[in-house]
């Protein structure tokens, strides 16, 4: 997904693409293995089945796949660098429902920028994933959960505690939440114009979200991230903050 770049000099905007495309396997296809396996997880392990009694309290495990959009801004000195680029969403999450309305859980989210570095990794897995021995068939089995800590320099994510609460205590329900945790913003760009140590920075962040569970289990969902974080490899100091909107389908068991 290209994005543009904007930089900003003495006053001035100046824009052009961002980055070079370099030879990386096949985007449609990455996103293809991802979204059928999360289809077949949902099909073959739906949330039903991990229900204990089919109420939102006691505990919940769930999984989401989306997309959106994110831009970063990096800050060096009097300048400052602008990208925006479309990303593809994973997130997931495990906690504990106090009642039918309130829920307290622990939550990753995933928003990968850079596509091709993620297909790389995700190759690197359904590789192993297809051998035929006993580590392969661990992979195999783990893929479903294993999805959205494959690490990869080509997001930007968010860990931390966070809490939703919905209106109705059955679906169909709207609901609303928002968290805090700590988040790792990735150089959306190849050609990096800070040190290594610089590509990949850590900092705070806050997540805020509404959504609809149009089915016991099912919901469609809006987030808005933000994080912020500095790291030494900036030359002469500087920051990076990025703002991240996703429309997720989210699978959670109760």
């Amino acid at each position: 997904m290209a994005g543009m770049l904007d930089v900003e000099r003495d006053g001035a905007v100046i824009q052009f693409p961002a980055g070079k495309q370099r030879e990386k396997m096949p985007i449609k296809s990455t996103i293809l293995k991802l979204f059928l396996i999360f289809i077949i997880s949902a099909l073959v392990f739906p949330p039903e089945a991990m229900a204990w009694d089919g109420q939102r309290k006691g505990f919940i495990l769930g999984m989401s796949i989306g997309t959106g959009m994110t831009h970063v801004r990096t800050n060096l000195g009097h300048t400052s660098r602008n990208v925006t680029r479309g990303a593809l969403a994973l997130n997931c999450r495990i906690g504990y429902s106090t009642d039918n309305r309130t829920q307290i859980y622990y939550f990753q989210k995933m928003s990968i920028f850079r596509l091709p570095e993620l297909g790389q990794a995700y190759e690197d897995w359904f590789d192993t994933a297809g051998e035929e021995s006993f580590k392969g068939i661990l992979y195999m089995v783990i893929t479903p959960l294993a999805l959205p800590f494959i690490p990869i320099k080509a997001s930007h994510s968010m860990i931390g505690l966070a809490l939703n609460y919905h209106l109705e205590e059955k679906a169909p329900s709207f609901f609303l939440g928002g968290g805090l945790g700590l988040t790792l913003i990735a150089d959306p760009i190849e050609e990096d114009l800070l040190s290594d140590d610089a590509n990949v920075v850590g900092g705070f962040g806050f997540i805020a979200n509404a959504g609809y569970e149009f089915s016991p289990h099912y919901s469609v969902e809006f987030q808005f991230i933000f994080g912020t974080g500095s790291e030494g490899g900036f030359a002469g100091g500087g920051s990076r903050n990025a703002y991240t909107l996703l429309v997720t389908l989210n699978a959670l068991g109760y």
